[in-house]
């Protein structure tokens, strides 16, 4: 069996060539990844911003709607 030469041992590109690549692309995947992180976070924080506006909301209205029936058994007493 004939030995290919190592330059040509993957698909025509040189291994240095290859290995650049695949550090690139990691590179590349790992940057991706602390952005989804990143969103992911932010996500969180805007959804506990968003319950904590939400309970805010939702007391104000017990308390609005605990004065309103106060003010109605007045009336009727």
């Amino acid at each position: 069996m004939r030995r290919l030469p190592r330059a040509k041992l993957w698909f025509g590109y040189r291994p240095s060539q290859v290995e650049r690549q695949l550090n690139a692309l990691q590179s590349e995947r790992e940057q991706v990844e602390q952005q989804m992180e990143d969103e992911r976070r932010k996500a969180e924080a805007l959804i506990a911003a968003k319950r904590l506006y939400n309970a805010e909301l939702q007391q104000q209205l017990n308390e609005l709607l605990a004065a309103e029936r106060a003010g109605n058994s007045r009336r009727l007493s």
